[in-house]
């Protein structure tokens, strides 16, 4: 089986610090990808979760958020029948500053069983672990780290393909990341070299749901030339040439 087809539908933007909404370039998702929303963002004031995403005809659903003082991070799914369009992010109050991605994934089911299983993490320091107790085969990990710093993030690279869409080291001081991982190694770690917040999250994503259908003929009869039974006691005759 393939590894995770990612498409980053839009790189790392800083978010709209005049409002509390922020709305994407258009994007066109591709039928059955899933969608994914990873943003972070500061703001004057602590935030309360009720963060919103809408756009693309799609169905949101929140996979994980996390609120530390002032700094928020989240990531949402989007699922079902896609249509072009823009993507509008509602924090529950105006940033001060943020960065968002949105991320398509085209080999996972685009459902709200798309995700089997989810873990976030967030935190002070130099680096986070994630571990995923739940496996199964043929699913995918995707891990999002961001943390507030302008500096590169490195990643544990065991058995693992990192798609890094952008490094956006601004004065923002966010980036945003999405880890390709394939086979099922359900630990994925990130490091940097200092931050005063950081959020990751990571999915495991079930792969297409495949349906065979067995194509069963009806019964022939034979009906020409008719069959004649023959019993015991009757007379065979025989022309042997």
């Amino acid at each position: 089986m393939s590894a995770l087809l990612l498409n980053a539908r839009v790189a790392s933007t800083a978010v709209n610090t005049g409002a509390a909404a922020t709305v994407s370039a258009s994007i066109t998702p591709l039928p059955n990808e899933s969608v994914y929303v990873f943003a972070i963002a500061v703001s004057g004031a602590a935030f309360t979760d009720t963060t919103t995403i809408s756009g693309c005809g799609l169905t949101w659903a929140k996979v994980a958020s996390v609120i530390s003082g002032n700094n928020i991070g989240i990531l949402y799914q989007g699922y079902g029948t896609p249509s072009a369009g823009a993507v509008t992010i509602t924090f529950s109050r105006t940033p001060t500053s943020g960065r968002y991605q949105i991320t398509g994934l085209t080999d996972g089911q685009a459902s709200a069983s798309g995700v089997a299983a989810s873990q976030s993490t967030s935190g002070t320091g130099t680096s986070g672990s994630m571990t995923l107790t739940s496996s199964g085969i043929g699913q995918r990990l995707v891990s999002f780290w961001a943390h507030l710093a302008a500096e590169g993030t490195t990643p544990d690279s065991t058995g693992a393909t990192w798609a890094e869409f952008s490094d956006a080291a601004t004065t923002y001081g966010m980036e945003c990341q999405s880890l390709d991982q394939w086979p099922l190694d359900t630990t994925h770690t990130a490091s940097w070299a200092t931050s005063s917040f950081y959020f990751g999250a990571m999915v495991q994503a079930l792969p297409f749901a495949y349906t065979l259908a067995k194509k069963t003929d009806a019964p022939v009869v034979m009906t020409t030339p008719r069959i004649t039974v023959i019993d015991e006691d009757a007379d065979v005759f025989a022309i042997i040439g």
